[in-house]
């Protein structure tokens, strides 16, 4: 559209326009503080696109922009109005998504690329840059009933404590840099950020005094920990 409707002045009376540029004597530039002088019998006007296309323009790029907008509220939606399996569900939003891993990985190896040209031009190794592109585009916070599902398998057994810190992980309940070990430091420290008491570093069962690196027995038990 800029490209056929954008006006252009033109200059009309120059035997050779090429070597009337050269010599400065056609005009270059346009504005009210320009002032163009022509030869005797010359005439400027204003080229300007006037027929119908513009609009036919207009309108096919406004459609290409609603089907994307439509387009990316499919991809971004939490799953079909009916109730679908896990396959079918994995299998929609994995075709629906392809595009954008394609788009993100190689806009991701782009980076890369221009980050090992700037690592070398400072000196740095660019061996050691590294661009990792997102490539989940779905929100997979766990909500309250999520939480509560995740807590109830663990205390029935149903798996380990670490599965289910995992799971907690990434659903955005745990933060992301958060190690299990540092977990179970945290959770050895009461909701006041004080020490634990010397009762508290004992087994009640055993009498043993507890690795905070390790899931106590009590805690998977009794689901104290989470």
């Amino acid at each position: 559209m800029h490209m056929t409707a954008e006006p252009t002045p033109v200059a009309i009376g120059f035997d050779d326009p090429a070597q009337a540029v050269k010599d400065g004597l056609a005009p270059t530039s346009i504005g009210s503080s320009k002032l163009w002088l022509l030869p005797k019998g010359g005439d400027a006007k204003m080229l300007e696109f006037t027929g119908a296309g513009i609009s036919a323009q207009k309108d096919a790029i406004a459609a290409a922009l609603e089907r994307a907008v439509a387009l990316g509220a499919q991809i971004m939606a939490d799953g079909a109005k009916t109730a679908e399996s896990g396959d079918a569900l994995a299998l929609r939003l994995g075709s629906q998504s392809s595009i954008l891993k394609l788009v993100a990985m190689t806009s991701a190896a782009g980076l890369e690329r221009a980050l090992k040209n700037a690592a070398v031009w400072v000196g740095a190794d660019p061996d050691q840059v590294k661009v990792e592109p997102v490539t989940e585009f779905f929100d997979k916070t766990l909500s309250a009933q999520d939480i509560t599902a995740v807590v109830s398998g663990w205390q029935a057994s149903a798996y380990s404590w670490r599965t289910a810190f995992d799971r907690l992980q990434k659903g955005g309940v745990i933060p992301i840099d958060r190690t299990a070990e540092d977990e179970q430091t945290l959770i050895a420290t009461d909701q006041e950020g004080r020490d634990p008491a010397p009762e508290e570093m004992f087994d009640p069962v055993s009498g043993k005094p507890l690795d905070p690196t390790k899931l106590p027995p009590q805690l998977q038990r009794s689901g104290n920990g989470i």
